[in-house]
């Protein structure tokens, strides 16, 4: 019996340490690398397109995420032992959001995608432009609150009756209130439509690319050669961008489904809900390595990064030298003050001896 507790322990206690050491490597990840490429596409107006914008969209859509599920979600269950002291509003929001963001990340990728396609092959129609980006990005959003909204509705903050100290009291925990049966086959109409039918779109897109950029048997402009080679490039950061993302969630997606319709087990001291856990946190880094592909594949993103990095060392140095100047014209000043003053006095015949005064070499000026 001892036994069994010992080890009940420290199951507990290896999961309770591989939860905060991914939580907290997920919340670092996920941050900095959506800052530094939301912040670079806000910040320099030439990536201010229909691609960069939804791609903008995709890394806020993540951050929003990790910061309100993930944040209350960990303190709840690692902090106040599954307890929900936030109320109803946050417990249906973070229970929700997940839901949202997945639907919202899949068709910003299905949109990026239409829109390379529609540059790369329609080469001669306008691309997208911002207004149609903006009002995609709306239809997303609403679109996906409203798919999550019969989940949401679910979501209650129910309370049980404990006894401590042989005082009764209750304890509220945010839960799911609807059938079993009925979350499984909404679990898998959400991977259908989140993950199954933005793969189609988005694999049917990637094809009329890549018929578009074959390669023709003699291409004798060298502009033409660039154009094709930019765009090659391109092509090829959306992919990668969009393998990251189906590789972080169908894994967790299937997993989930298979638990909702009792094909595994997930109870808390089993293997099964460390496996769970892992790729559940894997979820929330899809959009955080954006940066570093965008970085090698798209050129005009690495040109902008390396201003903005530019800009940071050039603000240190300014401030240096901002104060070196100040300092130097202070020293000037004084200088020119004390000059005229001795010319003054020396053409009224007066003798005054002044202190001594450095310049801004160092040395030492006297004036009798």
């Amino acid at each position: 019996m001892a036994s069994n507790e010992s080890q009940a322990n420290s199951y507990e206690l290896t999961l309770r340490t591989v939860y905060i050491i991914t939580f907290i490597f997920v919340i670092t990840v996920v941050v900095i690398g959506n800052f530094v490429i939301c912040f670079t596409i806000a910040t320099h107006r030439r990536l201010w397109n229909y691609t960069n914008i939804m791609l903008f969209n995709y890394g806020v859509a993540t951050t929003v995420r990790v910061l309100t599920a993930g944040l209350l979600n960990f303190l709840s269950a690692w902090e106040m032992s599954n307890q929900w002291p936030f109320g109803l509003g946050l417990c249906q929001f973070s229970q929700s959001i997940g839901i949202v963001t997945v639907l919202v990340s899949a068709y910003s990728l299905v949109c990026m995608s239409y829109a390379r396609n529609r540059i790369i092959t329609y080469s001669l129609l306008p691309p997208p432009n911002l207004g149609h980006c903006f009002v995609s990005i709306a239809i997303i959003w609403c679109a996906s609150f409203a798919f999550a909204a019969p989940y949401m509705a679910h979501i209650q903050v129910l309370y049980y009756n404990y006894t401590f100290n042989g005082a009764l009291i209750e304890i509220p925990y945010c839960l799911q209130n609807w059938d079993r049966t009925a979350i499984a086959y909404y679990f898998l109409a959400t991977s259908i439509v989140a993950l199954i039918a933005p793969l189609i779109c988005i694999t049917y897109f990637n094809i009329r690319m890549a018929l578009s950029l074959r390669p023709a048997k003699e291409i004798k402009n060298s502009r033409k050669k660039k154009s094709d080679h930019l765009k090659q490039q391109m092509k090829k950061m959306l992919v990668i961008i969009v393998v990251v993302f189906f590789i972080t969630y169908f894994p967790y997606m299937i997993f989930l489904n298979l638990v909702n319709f009792n094909a595994i087990k997930t109870n808390s001291n089993s293997g099964m809900y460390l496996i769970r856990l892992v790729l559940g946190q894997a979820t929330y880094t899809c959009s955080a390595f954006n940066v570093l592909i965008c970085y090698r594949f798209n050129p005009h993103f690495r040109r902008a990064f390396r201003n903005f990095l530019c800009g940071l060392c050039e603000s240190d140095a300014g401030r240096h030298l901002k104060s070196t100047i100040s300092f130097s014209t202070s020293n000037n000043s004084q200088y020119e003050r004390r000059r005229r003053k001795s010319r003054l006095n020396s053409s009224n015949g007066i003798k005054i001896s002044s202190p001594d005064i450095k310049d801004i070499n160092g040395s030492k000026i006297t004036y009798v």
